[in-house]
């Protein structure tokens, strides 16, 4: 009787489980989801990072502003036409090892998706387009991909055309909401057959404003000594606040509060890019939740409006010193996209406005893909006919001797 019980008790459980609604899946799918964009989530901080360190090593004497998510998904979708070595170096300055391609996909589809639902009062829009020169065979199955995961807008275009790179700078500067304009000089070179593009635009208001009235002329000391005056902002609220090891870091939320800027001031006398070289994922961590208390605290908070354009900014070198090398090689092997291509070029570029009502943001990365050097036919000198004979001067040409061979 038990053993009877058991099972109708098991089929009423698969019953109930074929009979799930679609929306009951459609959760299920996205909670799957989601778990594995924390995979994903934890790889693109890693790399975050990672490529904001060796930015910043690069103009070390410069202001420096970068998108990360914006080159981790131009790179992203060039991972997915990897193979082989040139897969294996992408998957480890990413942090994708261990992560399959399926959960990767899933995870970013759905960080994608949470960015541009992530709250009401923040306007966040990723767009992501792959332009392909005329005449040219990418593999379907990788179009395809790119348009699920990434909701890519593919467009084959006449890059011999010198109006081409407008036409993709048009859709940079729709994209970003007219922030960036430019990110393609003309004319595009012949062996140029893609471009990978990701664009990030990010308008959030503070979640408690500044009063402008309170806004006034101080003083900013410059890494280098030096002092400018600038437009402080000032205003004295609860905020989430802490101090460790003399450090501060303090919590500006935008909107409903999903989202937020976090101010970190280093120990006073460190220098900035010292500072910046013990930044990893797990220092942030220890910062976030670590010296942030659980109840937030009154401080008079001074920060300064500014606007900062940053770019545009070759970033080979900086992929070249994470790992990323035979990507950008005739040795390259994206054969999940096509054949004979290496990615020649990355290109960045950010631009950020900080004033009393919040912050607008913008980021594009391009990835630039050529052909590879294709093997030429050998050549061939056989002096088995007539042919002229001269003994000169290396240097500057003179002819010491000259003579025909006619015949042998």
């Amino acid at each position: 009787m038990k053993k009877i019980l058991c099972m109708i008790t098991i089929f009423i459980l698969l019953a109930g489980v074929v009979s799930c609604s679609n929306d009951k899946q459609s959760e299920l799918k996205s909670v799957y989801a989601a778990e594995k964009s924390m995979d994903v989530n934890s790889a693109n901080t890693s790399f975050a990072f990672d490529i904001f360190n060796q930015i910043n090593q690069t103009d070390a004497d410069k202001n420096v502003f970068i998108s990360p998510y914006s080159i981790s998904t131009v790179l992203s979708m060039i991972y997915h036409g990897a193979d082989n070595q040139t897969k294996n170096e992408l998957a480890d300055a990413l942090y994708y090892d261990g992560i399959s391609d399926e959960a990767l996909q899933n995870g970013q589809l759905y960080l994608r998706e949470r960015l541009m639902s992530i709250d009401r009062n923040i306007e966040i829009d990723v767009n992501n387009s792959i332009w392909i020169r005329d005449g040219f065979s990418v593999k379907s199955d990788y179009i395809d991909s790119a348009k699920y995961v990434y909701d890519a807008f593919v467009q084959s275009i006449d890059m011999s055309d010198e109006k081409a790179a407008d036409t993709i700078n048009k859709w940079i500067d729709n994209a970003t909401k007219g922030m960036i304009t430019k990110m393609i000089d003309p004319p595009i070179p012949p062996d140029v057959v893609m471009y990978l593009i990701n664009t990030i635009y990010f308008d959030g208001k503070w979640q408690t404003p500044f009063n402008p009235e309170r806004t006034a002329a101080s003083d900013f000391h410059n890494s280098d000594g030096t002092t400018s005056k600038v437009d402080m902002m000032n205003m004295k609220d609860d905020f989430f606040y802490g101090e460790k090891n003399n450090e501060k870091i303090i919590e500006v939320p935008y909107g409903e509060g999903e989202v937020s800027m976090y101010l970190i001031l280093p120990p006073e006398g460190t220098d900035i890019n010292d500072y910046i070289k013990t930044l990893d994922s797990r220092k942030w961590e220890n910062l976030r939740y670590g010296v942030l208390s659980d109840n937030k605290e009154e401080v008079t908070l001074m920060l300064p409006k500014f606007k900062i354009e940053y770019g545009i900014k070759n970033i080979n070198q900086e992929l070249k010193n994470l790992g990323i090398s035979e990507v950008f090689t005739d040795n390259a092997d994206l054969s999940g996209i096509a054949d004979n291509i290496f990615l020649s070029n990355v290109l960045h570029k950010a631009v950020i406005e900080v004033d009393e009502t919040g912050t607008k943001a913008a980021a594009s990365t391009v990835g630039e893909i050529t052909l590879t050097a294709m093997p030429m036919d050998p050549k061939v000198f056989e002096a088995n006919r007539p042919f002229i004979y001269i003994i000169s001067d290396k240097t500057d040409g003179s002819i010491l001797f000259i003579g025909k061979m006619s015949g042998m």
